[in-house]
């Protein structure tokens, strides 16, 4: 795994899983994925928010765990 930065793109809060872009790349991430460093929850997530997460290979695309907002 490594460890990444980039920008939220897409919410769906609803479903509970968003997307965040970096260097051109979407990146999946369930709610269960929001790191415990987080100040803010998942429903105060906005698009647009810059945030770290590792990144990990899967059958349906990339996806970011351990995902935390740099606010």
């Amino acid at each position: 795994m490594s460890s990444m930065t980039g920008e939220v793109v897409h919410i769906e809060r609803a479903r509970g899983f968003a997307f965040i872009r970096h260097d051109g790349m979407d990146y999946f991430f369930h709610f269960n994925q929001f790191g415990d460093a987080n100040t803010v929850s998942f429903e105060d997530l906005q698009v647009g928010d810059p945030v770290s997460f590792e990144a990990v290979p899967s059958t349906r695309g990339p996806r970011a765990m351990r995902v935390v907002v740099q606010r």
